[in-house]
């Protein structure tokens, strides 16, 4: 470390493992071992992450009104595109995000709905007044608790109707003239969700999303449903038949748009049985909007199709950046589209010009995020979350937004350069902050299918990354190996078998050893094994899954001949690393009741839960508490990290980067 390294005091405690004056800043556990209790030093060094985020947008009259994501409470912001100002803010119910999002035809409301948040007096079903668009007035409507809502649509006839997860792609319904739900039945009882939603006058239209284990499903379906009847029939074009979902829908001039990826189907709402059908030339699968022939759909950027001569173009005026297209609309002849990276573009598609709205800029509130992962090393500390990593510097305390697509579930810095693995889809990630400003740089792809990464370990003998992963709509897992010197990567597909995600990662970091330990988790989360894997031969050497009860397995820590092993409902297990053989086993879900990470350092094995650090007795494999009563909402699998040179650990309390200096 350079002699000038130093730490800013901010917010600084000096805790004892026993005494009464953790209390202000972290809790303290109860000594369950005989051990000297170490002593420590937790320091408060602001918001983890806070970049505006966003999951959905709608334009109703001359305003954007955009959907807030992983932020407490959600918001639904208005910004008023005439004079790139925010003219609302209005909190609603419901908790991380809201991806349902829609105003009626009149633009006298806009409907919102988010995933319950377990508050009893709480509705996540609302609407917002617009009367007074500058003093918009939410309506709580309902209180939705048996399913994640995803998708909402208004008919012509003004009924809402909506569509989500974890309710096996049910059509619910909300009359305004009645304030009643209701639903208008199951097409599909095999179906995991429900995923995009249309309506006419007469019909519903609903797209399903494949399985994932556990599921009799298999692949995606569209389906039209009679709304006086009920009566329910596939009308998926066959193009379309080995798709995992259809992702979005809407009833344009006459036609039914579906799109998925880069297919798109016309199908005419005359005769469902006949259609267009288009490969676009890139991903473009998501809220398609459109008039007078043309129809504009959001990705990575805003494509447009001739619906007459099936011509598609990218609309990319000079100055404006598109990121990740979460809402479309139209105004004025202008196309109008969200980007998840907190900020609005709107184009003209005939002179092919746009202006570039922050959302920040433009008086949007920033809250800190919930996040996903941390990681430390030379002069900065960074927390990743939704479309950004927030890079903390450790000497002034200078907080920087290092905005990009996707969601950073794991990261790792090597040589002050930081690697992240990104969801959903966009692959390996490098960050250099000494040449790169705020502009990582793809260096290597997911495995194919594989769209959820989940872990990330640095083998140092080997020089590689190795990383863990998971597929949303296939099942199982991957084990991808990434070697930043050369750029080269390869992967094991379902490495656990075709049911287990790979959750943990981890090897005993000694020259020459092949040996890879994974840990699994299933879709339901009814089993994980603990496996010993040859990565130069792709053989299995053993096989373990010897918890209390059958669950996930998170953290895996080797030291010296041992396998540590945290399980999600609290399980602890040391095993012989080289014959699988359980040597120890305990239960801490009170420190540790959902997913827990392990880590190693001088000697011992580290915990982090969303509520507690601890360790392990590398003798009797007893607890030794460190802080609790951190209370962290992490969007994932909890985190803490060792920084190399100065050996505290950098961790969150609440939505706060701390740091935890451990003397003893």
């Amino acid at each position: 470390m350079p002699s000038e390294f130093v730490y800013p005091r901010r917010q600084l405690l000096k805790l004892g493992a026993i005494g009464g004056l953790a209390a202000a800043t972290a809790g303290v556990l109860p000594v369950r071992a005989e051990a000297r209790p170490p002593e420590i030093e937790v320091t408060e060094l602001g918001p983890g992450v806070s970049p505006f985020s966003l999951a959905s947008g709608v334009v109703v009259g001359d305003t954007m009104y955009v959907g807030t994501r992983t932020n407490i409470p959600i918001r639904v912001v208005g910004l008023h595109l005439p004079t790139g100002e925010i003219r609302s803010v209005s909190p609603i119910g419901g908790r991380l995000t809201t991806q349902a999002l829609v105003g009626d035809k009149e633009g006298r409301y806009v409907y919102a709905a988010a995933r319950w948040s377990g508050d009893a007096n709480e509705s996540n079903f609302s609407r917002i007044d617009l009367s007074d668009p500058d003093s918009p007035v939410v309506e709580p409507l309902a209180q939705i608790t048996q399913w994640d809502p995803l998708a909402i649509t208004i008919s012509p006839d003004g009924l809402v109707v909506m569509t989500g997860a974890t309710d096996a792609g049910k059509l619910h319904c909300y009359d305004p003239a009645t304030g009643t739900l209701g639903d208008l039945g199951t097409p599909d009882p095999s179906a995991v969700w429900g995923r995009s939603i249309a309506a006419t006058a007469d019909t519903v239209f609903l797209g399903t999303r494949s399985s994932v284990p556990g599921s009799s499903a298999t692949r995606a379906d569209l389906f039209a449903v009679d709304r006086a009847t009920g009566a329910a029939r596939s009308i998926l074009p066959p193009e379309f038949a080995p798709e995992p979902e259809l992702r979005s829908m809407a009833v344009i001039d006459g036609l039914l748009v579906i799109t998925t990826g880069r297919k798109i189907a016309l199908l005419d709402l005359a005769d469902l049985s006949s259609y267009r059908y288009f490969d676009a030339p890139r991903p473009a699968g998501r809220h398609p909007v459109g008039r007078d022939g043309k129809i504009w759909f959001g990705g990575l950027v805003i494509g447009e199709l001739d619906v007459a001569t099936g011509a598609f173009r990218d609309l990319l005026p000079d100055g404006i950046t598109y990121g990740e297209i979460w809402g479309m609309g139209l105004r004025d002849g202008m196309v109008v589209g969200a980007s998840g990276m907190g900020h609005v573009v709107e184009i003209d598609p005939v002179a092919n010009t746009g202006r570039y709205f922050d959302l920040v800029a433009a008086g949007a509130p920033v809250e800190p995020q919930q996040p996903m992962s941390v990681r430390a090393a030379g002069r900065y500390a960074y927390v990743g979350g939704t479309n950004a990593i927030a890079r903390h510097d450790l000497q002034t305390g200078e907080i920087v937004n290092v905005i990009f697509r996707g969601e950073a579930k794991d990261m790792r810095i090597l040589d002050d350069v930081v690697y992240t693995c990104q969801y959903s889809d966009v692959g390996l990630l490098r960050y250099d902050p000494k040449t790169d400003g705020v502009d990582p740089k793809l260096v290597a792809p997911l495995p194919p299918g594989h769209n959820r990464p989940s872990v990330m370990h640095w083998d140092e003998p080997s020089g590689s990354l190795l990383i863990g992963g998971q597929s949303d709509t296939l099942g199982g897992g991957s084990l991808m190996t990434f070697d930043p010197a050369s750029l080269e990567y390869s992967w094991v597909i379902n490495p656990l078998g075709d049911t287990q995600w790979v959750r943990a990662v981890t090897t005993s970091g000694q020259q020459g050893d092949d040996i890879v330990y994974l840990g699994g988790q299933t879709a339901d989360n009814s089993a994980g094994s603990i496996v010993a894997w040859n990565r130069r031969t792709s053989t299995e050497i053993w096989r373990v899954e010897p918890q209390a009860r059958s669950t996930g397995v998170f953290g895996l820590a080797v030291l010296r001949r041992h396998l540590y092993a945290m399980c999600s409902r609290g399980d602890f297990l040391v095993l012989d690393r080289f014959t699988g053989r359980v040597i120890h086993r305990a239960n801490h879900a009170d420190l540790a009741i959902g997913m827990t990470t392990l880590e190693t350092h001088r000697g011992k094995v580290y915990a982090t839960s969303a509520d507690a650090v601890f360790r392990f007795s590398p003798t009797r494999f007893t607890v030794e508490p460190i802080v609790s009563g951190l209370n962290v909402p992490w969007y994932g699998i909890p985190r803490s990290d060792r920084h190399p040179e100065s050996g505290d650990f950098f961790t969150l309390k609440d939505r706060q980067l701390i740091r935890i200096s451990i003397q003893g």
